[in-house]
């Protein structure tokens, strides 16, 4: 009875990247349109004067922010399925918008979003699957309200269709606590549930649905 009640499939936290989408949306295409306006004289300052010197500005701010509206309506898009679902053969990961950088730590979160739009990293997303048999240990860790959830074993890619003929992608994947919209804790105790007796996966759905 109990893993009737305990989910598989655990959704995104997507509330971020809407208001990152309605905020840089606006002010980016507000910057885009003033800013030629005033570059070329069409608008002026309060008191009357041509502002020619705050248009290059305020259209490069408003390329920027459009840039980033643009990379929070490709992160809403990637999370309207689960980012984690848990399967009969396996647990299914999907990670989206993973750069270089995010492996490196004290990194400001502003340099990390910039490195992720330039390297065009931000705007890709790619399916894992770690069969239960390769999972070698899922914990949670950190502070309270930045916990992370680490799952370490063997990944492969979701397109391969032989695993032992195929190279690992990953051997550990972490999950900071905002990924998901449950709290951590409850995905990784689900996961544990379900790794700890193959008898509890049978009524599990495939991966491959």
């Amino acid at each position: 009875m109990q893993e009737e009640l305990l989910p598989t499939r655990f959704a995104a936290k997507k509330w971020i990247f809407v208001v990152q989408a309605v905020v840089c949306g606006a002010f980016g295409l507000f910057g885009v349109i003033m800013g030629p306006l005033f570059y070329y004289g069409t608008l002026r300052d309060a008191n009357g004067r041509p502002a020619t010197d705050a248009g290059i500005p305020l259209t490069v701010i408003g390329m920027v922010l459009l840039l980033v509206f643009f990379k929070a309506l490709f992160d809403l898009a990637a999370r309207r399925g689960p980012i984690l679902r848990i399967c009969r053969e396996g647990i299914e990961l999907k990670l989206i918008g993973r750069s270089y950088l995010d492996k490196v730590p004290l990194v400001p979160g502003m340099i990390r979003v910039a490195w992720s739009i330039i390297s065009l990293q931000g705007f890709a997303s790619k399916m894992l699957r770690v069969p239960w048999d390769c999972i070698q240990r899922v914990h949670v860790s950190g502070l309270p309200m930045s916990k992370t959830l680490t799952i370490a074993g063997t990944m492969f890619s979701a397109r391969a269709s032989d695993f032992t003929a195929s190279p690992p992608i990953a051997r550990s994947i972490g999950f900071p606590e905002v990924s998901f919209v449950v709290p951590v804790d409850n995905v990784a105790s689900a996961v544990r549930y379900f790794a700890a007796d193959s008898t509890r996966r049978c009524d599990l759905e495939s991966w491959e649905n």
